[in-house]
């Protein structure tokens, strides 16, 4: 419905639609066949093309003063009845001419008229109304008087059979005009099309392997069954408060995902708050088996970090840490400082990793792996090359005397520089 009511907005205006060059050609060829005065004109009565076959006498009543602007009356009022009555309307002008006018509609919609004439009937007796008092004072001038000699005679019946056939001829340039414009904005809407799925396709060559494969697969997929499920379960067996604080939590992640979603780097406060918000939603779902604890000290919230940097770490020890446990398990988020460098430590009492298993992720070899180990590879890959060799993740396990595993991501404490 909305692309219907644009295009009739487009279309609305007489010279939107036709052709203007074969409007022109049809008015001079009507115009020299028919022997008779014609010019097209908008909703408004302003001409679109230029006039054809417009007699001496009327060229000289419109060079100025109070006869044009009796003339330009009379367009507008015989093009305004015409519109009324929907129908091809004859009248005398001022002048006493004969004129007439013809609507142009197309599905409904007036959008100008073609107007003719300036004849003189050879037959007599057919009342044709005057569209405006008579004036007379142009008999008072000799060359318009002579002029007015010259005007072209026809009968009645001819003239109402030139105004079907002028008609007609009207009818179907404005439809062949209208399928121009139709396809052509067909085919510019199509270009646009392909040109924004080009754009988008790109973007996400771009971005692949990087924050937006990692917003995609974190908010699609289980996890917002997940949620979904907590919410309708929580909102079943309690009145409200706890599903107020869920859908809270929830509207937080939300925020800073929509908030952040094209931006490379956030603030750790930020992160962290994400990565509390997340976690209160798991601890619901798994109902007690999870325990997790974050200690960072506020004087790092305003390092900034990559975008979804801690999510990875924290997702890999909630597969592997504490879903498998009938017990659950616990996760542990800590940071400090090491020189330059500020340490995010996230740490879980799982059953670990194999020196196997944390070599594919730190050196990039390919092999089965869950996803969230496959972006812990796309993180440290991301980290070196931003800040280098010395930044990126630490993994330790119990074959390093750890219980369970703990994954550390290193960062330059003051990063501006680094980032412009």
């Amino acid at each position: 419905m909305a692309g219907t009511e644009r295009e009739k907005e487009e279309l609305s205006l007489l010279s939107d639609i036709i052709d203007k060059e074969k409007l022109q050609r049809l008015q001079d060829t009507m115009a020299e066949a028919l022997d008779m005065a014609f010019i097209a004109v908008d909703y408004r009565g302003r001409p679109v093309v230029e006039y054809s076959g417009f007699t001496d006498f009327c060229q000289r009543m419109r060079q100025g003063g109070c006869s044009r602007d009796l003339c330009f009356q009379c367009d507008a009022h015989g093009g305004l009845h015409a519109t009324i009555t929907g129908e091809p309307y004859i009248y005398r002008c001022h002048a006493g001419l004969v004129d007439f006018a013809v609507p142009l509609i197309l599905d409904g919609q007036y959008l100008g008229s073609l107007l003719g004439g300036q004849l003189e009937l050879t037959d007599q007796g057919h009342d044709l109304q005057p569209i405006l008092p008579q004036n007379t004072q142009w008999k008072d001038d000799p060359a318009l008087v002579e002029a007015s000699k010259r005007v072209h005679r026809i009968s009645y019946e001819k003239l109402k059979a030139s105004i079907l056939l002028v008609r007609d001829m009207m009818q179907g340039l404005l439809q062949d005009s209208r399928r121009s414009a139709v396809q052509a904005n067909l085919e510019r809407r199509i270009q646009e099309l392909m040109e924004e799925r080009a754009a988008r396709a790109n973007f996400q060559e771009t971005v692949a392997g990087s924050q937006f494969g990692l917003i995609q697969d974190y908010l699609g997929g289980d996890f917002f069954f997940y949620v979904l499920n907590v919410l309708s379960c929580l909102a079943y067996r309690e009145k409200a408060e706890e599903t107020e604080r869920a859908v809270c939590d929830f509207a937080s992640m939300m925020r800073y995902v929509t908030e952040n979603a094209d931006s490379n780097f956030v603030p750790l406060g930020e992160e962290l708050g994400y990565i509390t918000s997340y976690l209160q939603l798991q601890k619901r779902r798994l109902e007690g088996r999870l325990q997790y604890d974050i200690h960072v000290p506020e004087k790092y919230y305003g390092v900034l970090s990559l975008f979804m940097m801690i999510q990875p770490m924290v997702e890999n020890a909630l597969r592997y840490a504490v879903e498998p446990s009938e017990e659950g398990g616990s996760i542990s988020i800590r940071a400090h400082e090491e020189g330059e460098l500020l340490v995010v430590t996230v740490s879980d009492n799982g059953t670990g990793m194999s020196r196997e298993q944390i070599d594919a992720i730190l050196r990039q070899r390919n092999g089965k792996r869950g996803k969230s180990r496959n972006y812990l590879t796309n993180i440290n890959q991301r980290l070196k090359h931003i800040f280098g060799k010395g930044c990126g993740l630490v993994i330790r396990s119990k074959e390093d005397g750890f219980p369970g595993t703990e994954i550390q991501v290193r960062i330059p404490l003051r990063n501006e520089e680094t980032l412009e």
